[in-house]
């Protein structure tokens, strides 16, 4: 799901933001060495005339920090989880027996 989200945010984004917002991909800091846990992932940080007002993260966790975006921010919520799950699903009849 994490692999599909992380696809998605982009594509969401450009479907709900017209101009005059910005995504801006922040890569995850590379280690010295390989740690065990989660795959290291991108944030992803919606910006208006430089101001940060939403992010999302692959992992399903999101933050608005402008109530006049709420609305948008909460469609592409609901379309990032969406096709999570449709992944999940897929997933799931590719390999049965996981």
């Amino acid at each position: 799901m994490d692999n599909a989200r992380q696809d998605a945010i982009p594509k969401v984004f450009e479907e709900h933001c017209s101009s005059g917002y910005k995504l801006q991909r922040v890569e995850p800091k590379k280690e010295d060495e390989p740690k065990v846990g989660p795959i290291p992932r991108p944030s992803f940080h919606v910006f208006k005339e430089e101001i940060r007002i939403a992010a999302f993260y692959p992992s399903g966790f999101t933050e608005c920090f402008q109530d006049d975006f709420r609305e948008t921010f909460d469609k592409m919520i609901e379309d990032i989880e969406r096709i999570a799950q449709e992944a999940l699903t897929q997933f799931e009849k590719d390999y049965p027996n996981r």
